[in-house]
């Protein structure tokens, strides 16, 4: 019986603090699909360089802070709105931990050593850049007049913009954050289940105070983000919590994979995602948080 109310208490909270990312993204797709913002883009970014769309799409980051359970949905509604993919997948990334909101929650939380807050800032950098330029080569996977398609059940993006009248855009909103709603409602319980599952056989605080050498203690503090479920607005504070009794790329490699990823991120992007779009996403970016962050503890 206590097994159940540990359950419970962790679900319900897991479900409380991570809601209002899942619905600020949401509401930011609907925004999306009832604007004709693609005029803005459609003709100048996909004719520039791979370099000028992953700029773009990180500075696109900066201006709209997102949650790792609103930036794939977020990213697949850019997409249907013929944004370049490049400019997408950098965008996906960036709008997560480069972001101004991120970046003054950590630099608050890590006053006394803003090294975490520069390393980290460089290393998400690194790994939009090299996660775009990856999908900006993906192309020859679709045909010359098919571009590459990363998202299950999407036609690919149309050139005819559908025109909303001004006094029926409220609605439309509605209707589509209703709609967006009710397709992604369940993955995301579905997913703070199992985090809640997770946490009460292996809790993430016990991973992430074990001591060993970075080669040890970075997969486990990943492992921890994985599992952990916290708020992107409090993982920075659980961060420096026990950051004096860890590596700085450990702390990192936590800040890095609670801000992209957990259990209940990972199903929403299966579910938006293709198997291979999906496998690079995850893994590529998994490996690439590890061997950059042992990089800075043995040769930083």
């Amino acid at each position: 019986m206590e097994l159940v109310q540990t359950l419970l208490t962790l679900f319900f909270s897991i479900t409380i603090n991570n809601l209002p990312l899942l619905l600020w993204g949401i509401l930011i797709s609907s925004f999306l699909a009832v604007t004709n913002l693609e005029l803005i883009w459609s003709d100048n970014l996909h004719q520039a360089k791979a370099i000028k769309q992953i700029w773009w799409g990180c500075v696109l980051g900066l201006i709209l802070p997102l949650g790792r359970y609103s930036n794939a949905i977020v990213a697949r509604r850019l997409w249907l709105k013929q944004v370049p993919l490049a400019m997408v997948i950098s965008f996906f990334f960036a709008s997560v931990t480069l972001n101004p909101i991120a970046l003054w929650l950590h630099r608050k939380a890590f006053t006394n050593n803003l090294e975490i807050v520069f390393g980290e800032l460089g290393l998400a950098l690194i790994v939009a850049i090299v996660m775009a330029i990856i999908f900006k080569q993906a192309h020859p996977l679709g045909s010359s007049e098919q571009p590459f398609n990363p998202f299950r059940g999407c036609d690919q993006p149309s050139s005819q913009t559908k025109e909303y009248p001004w006094l029926s855009r409220i609605s439309h909103l509605i209707d589509h954050g209703l709609g967006e709603l009710w397709e992604l409602g369940w993955i995301f319980f579905a997913g703070c289940f199992l985090l809640s599952l997770g946490q009460t056989f292996i809790p993430y605080h016990q991973l992430l105070t074990i001591p060993g050498q970075p080669l040890l203690q970075i997969p486990l503090v990943m492992v921890a983000g994985l599992i952990s479920g916290v708020s992107p607005l409090t993982d920075s504070f659980i961060a420096a919590d026990w950051s004096l009794l860890t590596t700085n790329g450990a702390t990192i490699a936590f800040l890095m994979v609670t801000g992209w990823f957990d259990l209940a991120a990972i199903g929403l992007m299966a579910y938006l995602f293709k198997p291979k779009p999906l496998l690079y996403l995850t893994v590529l970016p998994l490996n690439l948080i590890l061997l950059l962050n042992l990089v800075l503890d043995y040769y930083l």
